[in-house]
């Protein structure tokens, strides 16, 4: 999975399960693109969410086959 970061804003994204679970935590201060490994993940739902520096939160679903 690939997140761009156009603004160059800093932000954490951590990918969890669907128990709550954080599986990746992973901190972005640059600008550019971020990879998450997701090869070692088994087929399921998982959500990515960022949170901001100012605390603001953004889930996404990401279904993994």
């Amino acid at each position: 999975m690939v997140l761009d970061n156009e603004n160059n804003d800093e932000f954490v994204v951590n990918v969890s399960d669907a128990l709550g679970r954080t599986l990746q935590s992973q901190a972005v201060n640059s600008n550019g693109y971020l990879t998450i490994e997701t090869s070692n993940l088994p087929a399921g739902t998982y959500f990515v969410t960022l949170i901001s520096a100012e605390g603001l939160l953004e889930t996404k679903p990401v279904v993994i086959k």
